[in-house]
C-alpha cells in the first residue's frame, strides 16, 4: 500500500484522504513515463521508484545506519553539470538542502548535480562525509520512452532552496518543450 495507512494509530487523517495512489496508481504513472512522460521525484520519494520499478540507480545511503551517516538538516556543495538543460542558467556550484536525503550512482541515465569529492558541508551538522564524496545527488535516467528525474535533496524546501528551485523548473520547461515536440531533444541552447 502506498501512502498513510487508515488503521495506522499515528493518522490523523480522515480514512477518505489515506492509502495513496495505491499499485493501480503507480502502474498509471509508470506507463505515463514509458510512453514518453516525464516523473519528478524529492528525496525520500525517490526511494519508492527506485525499488518499485528497479532503476539502474541506486541510494548509496539505504541501510547505513545513523552512526555512521547523519545529516539532519543540512546545506551541503553541490557540483552541477551546466551543460545538461535542467541545469540551464545554473552555476557550476550550488548550495543542496539535505535532511537525511539520497545519495546515488547510476547505471544508466546522467548525473547532473553531484557531491564534491572533498567535505560539502557549508552550513549544518554532517557525520560520515565519505558516504557523500563524489555521488549523484540529481540524476535523470530514461524509462521506456520517458525519463525520471531523482532529486536525492529537497529542492523545493521552503525559502531555505532559493539555489535549487531553477532545477524544478528547468525539469518542469524541459518536460513541456518535449510534449510538444515529441523525438526532438531539447537542448540548453534552446
Amino acid at each position: 500500500m502506498l501512502g498513510r495507512r487508515s488503521d495506522d494509530d499515528d493518522n490523523k487523517y480522515p480514512a477518505e484522504f489515506t492509502g495513496g495512489s495505491g499499485e493501480l496508481g503507480l502502474t498509471n504513472v509508470r506507463r505515463f513515463v514509458e510512453q514518453g512522460g516525464t516523473l519528478l521525484a524529492f528525496d525520500s520519494a525517490t526511494r519508492l521508484f527506485i525499488r518499485q520499478w528497479a532503476l539502474p540507480v541506486v541510494n548509496e545511503l539505504d541501510g547505513v545506519k545513523a552512526t555512521e551517516f547523519s545529516a539532519p538538516g543540512s546545506l551541503f556543495r553541490g557540483i552541477v553539470d551546466t551543460s545538461h538543460p535542467l541545469a540551464f542558467g545554473m552555476p557550476r556550484e550550488t548550495t543542496l538542502f539535505f535532511s537525511n536525503s539520497g545519495a546515488f550512482a547510476a547505471r544508466d541515465g546522467r548525473t547532473i548535480v553531484k557531491y564534491p569529492l572533498q567535505n560539502p558541508l557549508l552550513s549544518g551538522w554532517l557525520q560520515g562525509e565519505a558516504k557523500l564524496q563524489g555521488k549523484a545527488a540529481l540524476v535523470e535516467t530514461p524509462l521506456g520512452r520517458g525519463h525520471i528525474i531523482l532529486f536525492g535533496f529537497r529542492p523545493q524546501h521552503r525559502g531555505q532552496t532559493y539555489a535549487t528551485f531553477k532545477l524544478v523548473f528547468n525539469s518542469l520547461w524541459c518536460a513541456a518543450a518535449e510534449a510538444m515536440n515529441p523525438g526532438k531533444a531539447v537542448t540548453a541552447e534552446e
